[in-house]
């Protein structure tokens, strides 16, 4: 009984999105529109966008509308594809 309540907290509190989750969602979407991205995602599979090690990568970026973004997205594609070289995905 005990772990099905722990299982059920666990749970609703996962649910809840953060401002970090919220950050790569928009990001995420933001990058979907890049080609190197979408080519990226279909090269190394779907599954790649729930790695957790790649989602807080992305999450480290804010890619919001402004300034420097193009600087910030090409940081990131360097990131993510050193990322995938070196993990081998």
């Amino acid at each position: 009984m005990q772990i099905m309540m722990d299982v059920t907290i666990w749970l609703l509190i996962t649910s809840i999105p953060s401002k970090k989750r919220k950050r790569i969602k928009q990001n995420i979407t933001v990058l979907k529109k890049q080609v190197w991205f979408s080519n990226l995602i279909k090269n190394k599979g779907f599954l790649l966008l729930f790695n957790a090690d790649f989602r807080n990568i992305i999450g480290n970026y804010d890619l919001t509308v402004g300034t420097n973004q193009r600087e910030k997205i090409s940081s990131l594609k360097r990131e993510l594809e050193t990322f995938v070289y070196i993990k081998n995905l």
